[in-house]
């Protein structure tokens, strides 16, 4: 796992102390090596930068930028491809390795086989290839959007990055993108490929650019949606199971290859408690089990997580956050997050990633399977929307949601599902109301103009068009959107700002490939998950596996009602182009709900706010 960044300079602006600002402003990615590649050419400049965390391979020769054994072609690459193994012996079965490293079989496999190898990369991968004889830049991403790739572009540069920080060590004009951020206010994180500058995009997950001449041409190599195969056979319940066995448990097998020591994350839930039993399972010794948890009634899970490393016999260690760990983390949590962000468990994320890596340098964690087995309450809700909007029309249904607001209590809170307007974005909105965020009319009144959400719209119309049911839909449109931007996009930069490798079995794509394909009552039967529950039955017992499922939040409310309650309320009465009025309106309904009602706004106001003072904006 590394950092990478690079640019083309079309008016020979960047130079090698531009590249070397960039690799110093992400070397948290990589403390364990530096190095360019800068060629000052007629017409433009070209340079490669990485930062290198030594995974596999320890040795020098295997850093970067690395040049191909033909000469023509060099390679920066951040990431793991976890079956070189196998692409070296079955593809490039005649070559002379100079290492035993998964870079050097990548970018010969690049030199023998063009853009087309990326087909054959099983793994989470960022990488940046440069042809010398064509002159043409390849950025490639995972299939799954694992590792980040972000980019500015105008007409003179392209410059690319591992993080946005790095691009912002470049001398280039950072100017907000509206768009972007009335879209964060939404959906509490930045959605497509757009980000909150406006000279500044991602390359999409399964999506490669090609950058000659200044010109940048994308291409997508794999979509989910592809693979979605509505006429799957369906098998017995036994049948699934010895396959979820067999094919899990190969995705764990690739992410142990490490030549430093790793572990695991487990916080006692579904995902993590499987990730650790097929990890134990085939280990041939105690694994290394990490548990992080709140000293707040509610927000603490550290028991859950004992009870199933006693289990698995694992080397388990717990750590309890006190405010006094927490606070500081928060307040500077918007430097290590160069968007606005308004998830509080980065605080819990980065703080279990930091104690993780005192121990080892490879985790392994459990993201993903929320969306390949319906972990999530609101695909029921969704469920039922899209039954309503089927039998009795939009109308009817706002009709209801209506109805359910002045019902009060958990129907007043669900009601905003029902009573959104336009059928287009029903499914967005409901996304955004179950994560608490800020309604389409309340954007509106939160910047003085008319906002409706457009940037997944024709996402969702893809999806809806497919032949899958209502949770499958959701399922898919939380793969390509909530768990590739947000998810992910959290625990990249909550890992790598401690030189710590996470690895995620779940996203293996194959696996993907094959969960999508599950039948939903396999997935939700009685109980959400039911697939992985019914395989955790084999190692764990009942009550440690059928529990009431938990987020993984900061106890937010809590300290900003008690000891931060004077710094929150003057960070909301900095100027930053917002309705001041509206703002007041939020908080003070928000400090009198004994149910710490706009709690969520509240965050992502301030997470906002702190993020747009950083910037000088």
């Amino acid at each position: 796992m590394c950092g990478i960044a690079g640019f083309l300079s079309y008016n020979k602006s960047l130079h090698q102390h531009q590249l070397a600002q960039m690799t110093t402003a992400i070397a948290h990615r990589g403390p364990d090596a530096e190095e360019f590649f800068v060629d000052e050419k007629e017409s433009f400049n070209i340079g490669l930068g990485h930062r290198r965390l030594s995974i596999i391979d320890l040795s020098t020769t295997a850093n970067q930028p690395m040049r191909s054994h033909c000469g023509r072609y060099l390679m920066v690459f951040n990431g793991e491809v976890f079956n070189y193994q196998e692409i070296a012996k079955e593809k490039l079965p005649d070559v002379q390795w100079r290492t035993h490293s998964d870079s050097e079989v990548i970018l010969e496999c690049f030199a023998a086989f063009g853009i087309e190898c990326v087909h054959f990369f099983n793994g989470m991968f960022a990488i940046a290839f440069w042809d010398t004889q064509t002159e043409e830049l390849f950025l490639v991403r995972d299939r799954l959007g694992v590792k980040p790739i972000v980019y500015y572009h105008d007409e003179h540069n392209f410059a690319f990055a591992s993080e946005m920080k790095a691009l912002h060590a470049l001398p280039f004009a950072k100017a907000i993108n509206e768009q972007a951020v009335q879209d964060y206010f939404f959906l509490e994180y930045v959605p497509g490929t757009q980000t909150s500058f406006k000279h500044h995009q991602v390359i999409a997950a399964g999506h490669y650019a090609v950058i000659k001449n200044n010109d940048v041409k994308h291409h997508c190599y794999w979509n989910v949606l592809d693979k979605v195969n509505p006429n799957t056979e369906i098998k017995s319940e036994e049948e699934y199971l010895e396959e979820l066995d067999y094919r899990f448990k190969k995705s764990v097998k690739y992410r142990m290859i490490s030549d430093v020591p790793i572990g695991a994350f487990l916080s006692g839930g579904t995902d993590s408690s499987m990730v650790c039993t097929a990890f134990q399972q085939i280990s041939t010794q105690p694994i290394n089990t990490f548990t992080i948890g709140f000293d707040v009634p509610g927000f603490d899970e550290t028991a859950f997580a004992k009870d199933v490393a006693e289990q698995l016999k694992s080397n388990h260690r717990t750590y309890k956050i006190t405010e006094q760990d927490a606070l500081p983390l928060w307040e500077k949590s918007h430097l290590y997050y160069d968007a606005p962000f308004a998830v509080s468990s980065v605080i819990p994320s980065l703080l279990v990633c930091e104690k993780a890596k005192q121990h080892v340098t490879v985790a392994l964690a459990g993201d993903g399977g929320d969306e390949l087995f319906f972990g999530y309450g609101y695909y029921e809700w969704y469920n039922r929307l899209a039954k309503l909007n089927r039998t009795i029309g939009s109308s009817g249904t706002q009709l209801v949601g209506g109805m359910m607001n002045f019902m009060g209590g958990k129907w007043k809170e669900k009601s905003s599902y029902f009573s959104h307007k336009r059928a287009a974005t029903s499914a967005i909105n409901l996304w955004s109301q179950e994560q608490q965020m800020f309604s389409e009319t309340e954007v509106s009144q939160l910047f003085g103009n008319k906002y409706e959400h457009d940037t997944l719209v024709a996402d969702w119309q893809k999806i809806n068009q497919l032949e899958i049911d209502n949770y499958s839909k959701l399922a898919m449109f939380d793969i390509r959107n909530y768990l590739a931007q947000d998810l992910l996009y959290k625990m990249d930069i909550a890992s790598m700002a401690n030189s710590l490798e996470v690895r995620l079995p779940f996203l293996d794509y194959q696996f993907v490939e094959w969960a999508i394909n599950v039948p939903t009552t396999f997935k939700i039967n009685g109980t959400q998950k039911y697939l992985p529950k019914k395989y955790l039955e084999r190692s764990l017992t009942k009550e440690s596996i059928y529990r009431k499922k938990w987020g993984f939040p900061a106890p937010t409310n809590k300290w900003f009602k008690g000891d931060l309650k004077i710094e929150i309320e003057n960070i909301l009465k900095k100027d930053v182009g917002l309705n001041q009025s509206f703002i007041n309106k939020i908080y003070n309904t928000y400090q009198k709900s004994p149910i710490d009602e706009n709690g969520k706004k509240i965050f992502a106001l301030l997470q906002y706010i702190k993020w747009r003072e950083q910037y000088g904006q």
